[in-house]
């Protein structure tokens, strides 16, 4: 049996990431491997550091208006129940310093392979730390255990210095795929290479195993309800389309993601409660990907907003179109067309196109196991 390390986002915070965590755990174990997620710190600026530092002792403070601190203080809560999932469900390394060479010679050494993703390990943030950039490239290890499974990079372009070192580290990656189109042509103008489009790693877990581990929240819910999961920062505009879908559709609103008030049901929604809530919707409003992801799976009527970001080189719509592009959903983002079909997603052939791409996903990894190929 081989042993996999899988190299993604380590964090206990953010309830997608998590559950991309555990599917891609579910395709390794599927194609007979032993998989293991490595535990590492996550690079942050030192100006940032400083700044949770001081924000994380104010929480032992008796303050109670800040909203950054009502916010810290409400992540605790949910972070509890992230690792709670984690614990029970994911198969973790020892932590390592992932700037320690040492340490990574040692992990080349006791695993037969590597694969980096999904979720955005190439994101903008191991342009600042050369340390970053070698682990998520997996440069640390043997080419021919270099693999990736829908890796994102979570934005339009590649600064230009930038653009010869990810053009060396893309071509060293043996078995090569990612998860958007707009990635997809950025990887061949870099590399000159052909990555394979491949389906986001939760839609390759069957319904069944996700409703399996999905649990009812400890709070009480609408029978009928709209499920509100927005990440993005244009709060006061999406607010108002919330708004208006709830008017129209006469449903109360359940929302899973409001830190700017003292919110119980965000302290205490999981990934568990999350699949759970998103399978007994009456309708889903959401700008997240896995928002999106989870409403496609379980087949549910859906409202897709736009992604508003602060960054302009972080591009949230790119993920959002080839998702929906691939299914024929378009028609779900947000605008009158969709206001006139609240209740009416067409998922005539959402299950046909999951299980074709699910197959094709699977196969990928069985090759990257097994050598047959190189990409």
């Amino acid at each position: 049996m081989k042993n996999v390390a899988i190299v993604t986002l380590y964090g206990e915070y953010n309830i997608g990431n998590k559950l991309q965590n555990y599917a891609v755990e579910y395709l390794l174990n599927k194609a007979g491997c032993k998989p293991v997620t490595m535990v590492t710190s996550m690079y942050q600026p030192i100006s940032k550091r400083i700044k949770n530092l001081l924000i994380s002792a104010l929480l032992f403070m008796p303050i109670n208006n800040d909203r950054r601190i009502t916010e810290r203080r409400m992540m605790r809560k949910r972070v509890r129940k992230i690792e709670a999932f984690s614990k029970e469900y994911l198969h973790y390394s020892k932590y390592f310093d992932y700037r320690d060479k040492k340490a990574l010679a040692n992990l080349n050494e006791e695993y037969d392979l590597f694969v980096t993703g999904s979720d955005q390990v190439w994101g903008s943030f191991i342009d600042e730390d050369p340390d970053a950039f070698n682990y998520f490239f997996l440069l640390f290890a043997d080419r021919e255990k270099r693999g990736s499974i829908a890796p994102s990079l979570g934005r339009y372009v590649v600064n230009e210095d930038m653009q010869e070192a990810y053009a060396i580290a893309l071509k060293e990656i043996r078995w090569l795929s990612c998860r958007e189109k707009g990635m997809k042509q950025l990887i061949e103008k870099l590399s000159e290479r052909k990555p394979q489009l491949l389906l986001d790693p939760t839609m390759c877990v069957p319904v069944e195993e996700w409703r399996r581990i999905s649990r009812v929240p400890e709070y009480n819910v609408p029978p009928k309800y709209i499920l509100d999961y927005r990440l993005g920062t244009d709060k006061d505009r999406t607010d108002l389309i919330v708004e208006e879908i709830s008017a129209k559709s006469g449903f109360d609103v359940v929302n899973i993601y409001d830190t700017r008030m003292k919110n119980v049901v965000f302290e205490k929604t999981g990934p568990t409660e999350f699949l759970w809530l998103i399978d007994n919707a009456s309708l889903v409003v959401t700008d997240s990907f896995h928002g999106c992801v989870f409403s496609i799976l379980f087949n549910k009527n859906f409202v897709c907003i736009d992604r508003t970001e602060t960054s302009k080189s972080v591009n949230m719509n790119d993920r959002l179109d080839t998702l929906l592009t691939r299914f024929n959903l378009c028609d779900r983002l947000y605008g009158k067309k969709v206001l006139d079909n609240l209740l009416n997603t067409n998922h005539q052939n959402t299950n046909e196109i999951i299980e074709i791409e699910a197959e094709r996903t699977e196969k990928y990894v069985m090759e990257m196991i097994e050598r047959k190929v190189i990409m």
